[in-house]
């Protein structure tokens, strides 16, 4: 019988401070079965934890603060934050696995940039760009907005994340002042 464990835990340490660490292991037996040994290891995991906290934090104070959608290379609704979902009107079930069109002007200028602005995300550039959009209900609102690809550990891009805020008051006060 081969049996391993995997436990993650805090210990103190003897300067009085928290650490976080992964043990992994299993029993070494003899030929009866018997137990010999525990072989196994014990990883300070600390700095890990520190900077996983930081990341999620830091997600939840974009999430909060922003309309936030993520898309597939190809351009299809992967999950939307609920800050997206209610500036535009959708549930996530109305628009998951649908394409970015859906929130796009129809116009064939606006085809050919989306199209242009999906080659360079798929070779894994940043890009950011103000332009009107579609809600639900239809009505046409400005958006300052940026796709940024999210890399893979292999450095290839594998997601595309679109952070957006509303400017349409801002823009139509900017023309009422011209």
């Amino acid at each position: 019988m081969n049996l391993s464990y995997h436990h993650e835990y805090r210990l103190r340490h003897r300067d009085g401070s928290m650490r976080w660490v992964t043990e992994s292991g299993r029993g070494v037996h003899d030929e009866a079965g018997q137990v010999l040994w525990i072989d196994g290891v014990l990883m300070d995991n600390t700095d890990s934890k520190a900077r996983n906290a930081e990341f999620v934090g830091t997600v939840n104070a974009i999430n909060r603060a922003m309309a936030v959608i993520d898309y597939s290379m190809d351009g299809l609704i992967l999950q939307a934050n609920q800050n997206f979902l209610n500036h535009f009107g959708y549930t996530q079930e109305e628009i998951q696995g649908l394409h970015f069109r859906i929130f796009c002007l129809n116009s064939e200028a606006s085809y050919e940039e989306d199209a242009a602005m999906w080659q360079q995300l798929q070779q894994g550039q940043f890009v950011t760009r103000e332009c009107q959009a579609v809600t639900k209900d239809g009505r046409i609102i400005w958006v300052e907005t940026s796709f940024n690809p999210i890399l893979n550990a292999s450095g290839n891009p594998f997601r595309i994340t679109q952070l957006l805020t509303d400017i349409t008051a801002r823009r139509s006060l900017s023309q009422a002042l011209l």
